[in-house]
């Protein structure tokens, strides 16, 4: 990371760019465990300050309020089933975290944008 990726650590309490697994955990709604393995495995992007680990905010963001597999097969009306297979032949966009698949809104919806 360079000096121009953190120049919003001014310590002036504005918003940060990294935040602990925990804080992560709680804003994507899952465990602190699935949180870990992403990081370690390299599924969200993270830094190593001192010793611990502090997860991406703007990787947070992008992922709060996903979708998750029943979430979205309500939405698109069809079955769980039927997305994880068109998430396996990369026809939806989704993020997977440790063993959680996740569909951002926004990808979803751009994909359904571009469906209409």
């Amino acid at each position: 990371m360079n000096c121009s990726d953190i120049s919003g650590l001014t310590g002036d309490g504005g918003p940060s760019v990294t935040m602990s697994l925990r804080q992560a955990a709680l804003a994507l709604g899952l465990d602190d465990g699935t949180i870990r393995r992403a990081v370690d495995s390299g599924q969200l992007p993270s830094v190593m300050i001192g010793k611990r680990a502090r997860v991406m905010t703007a990787a947070v963001e992008e992922l709060r309020g996903a979708y998750n597999a029943k979430q979205l097969a309500a939405l698109l009306g069809v079955s769980a089933p039927t997305v994880y297979r068109a998430t396996a032949d990369g026809q939806l966009p989704a993020k997977r975290l440790a063993t959680k698949i996740l569909y951002p809104r926004a990808a979803v919806a751009q994909l359904l944008a571009g469906a209409a």
